[in-house]
């Protein structure tokens, strides 16, 4: 399993992955500068980045957790149904 989350702050954003074996004990945390300054976009990047680390780190059949439901739709998305994601208030 593998949580994934991005802390946006006024000069960096940092995204996580936290890695768990299927008891839920913890096997790995990375952390990873992230150049996103909204949450839908730091979150994604996070998520995809997760993905990748845990292919180098060859794990397969991954459970991935996210808190905003708007990044896990992206990824779900084909390319250009991305843009409809976006709402800016």
């Amino acid at each position: 399993m593998c949580n994934t989350d991005v802390a946006i702050g006024k000069r960096q954003s940092v995204g996580a992955a936290i890695f768990r074996n299927k008891e839920g004990v913890v096997t790995s945390i990375h952390t990873t500068h992230i150049c996103h300054n909204d949450p839908l976009g730091g979150e994604i990047v996070a998520l995809c980045w997760g993905a990748e680390v845990a292919t180098i780190q060859g794990l397969k059949n991954v459970i991935f957790q996210c808190d905003l439901f708007g990044a896990v739709l992206a990824v779900r998305q084909k390319g250009h149904h991305i843009p409809a994601l976006q709402h800016n208030i």
